[in-house]
């Protein structure tokens, strides 16, 4: 079954998601009052979403879908919103562990840091952590850097960065921070719309 995982409700995370799951038939997993919002636009309740709270998980062999916290805030930006600023109650936001046969990806969602994710590391094991290094609206690339040395991850990408014209990354010392912090972390920056296959690791 093919899942859409939502961390928050901001639009530039829930974005497309309702529409995707509309189109594909997708399931949609977010938190409960996300999937409540969904319900109101098309999506079923608990048919067509699965709501899960910090700590809970999603099975569906090979692919297990775990909520971790995260720290950020989570208010809905719906159509409301673009209408008006109306905001929905989003829930609190969240990462995920995406646990396959072979490999764990933590997504970290928007988040700052926060020494749990040393904690999450040892019960899951991540081989790759996708975080955001931006330094706006999640941490910044020092903060990223020490997160990573929390975890220690064999392959990191960075992601949500380069939004703001007064928030650029140097991407060249986001790497030198790494290495740093966690030195057997090999740094992955994708260009937009670029992929990358985790089987060829």
């Amino acid at each position: 079954m093919t899942c859409v995982c939502v961390s928050h409700g901001h639009r530039d995370h829930l974005g497309d998601a309702i529409a995707l799951c509309q189109k594909t038939g997708a399931l949609l997993i977010a938190c409960p009052e996300i999937c409540a919002f969904a319900a109101r636009h098309g999506i079923e309740y608990e048919k067509q979403s699965y709501g899960l709270n910090i700590g809970g998980t999603w099975r569906r062999d090979p692919l297990a879908v775990t909520m971790v916290q995260a720290f950020h805030t989570s208010e809905i930006q719906g159509p409301a919103y673009r209408a008006d600023r109306t905001l929905d109650p989003g829930g609190g936001a969240c990462g995920f562990m995406l646990r396959f046969d072979r490999w764990t990806v933590y997504f970290t969602g928007d988040t700052g840091i926060f020494g749990d994710m040393a904690l999450l590391t040892q019960i899951y094991h991540p081989h790759l952590v996708i975080l955001p290094i931006g330094g706006k609206y999640t941490m910044g690339p020092i903060e990223a850097a020490w997160a990573l040395g929390l975890m220690r991850p064999p392959l990191a990408i960075p992601c949500h960065y380069d939004t703001f014209a007064d928030q650029r990354v140097d991407l060249a010392e986001f790497r030198r921070l790494v290495a740093e912090r966690s030195p057997q972390t090999e740094v992955i920056c994708l260009a937009p719309g670029a992929k990358y296959r985790l089987a060829d690791a």
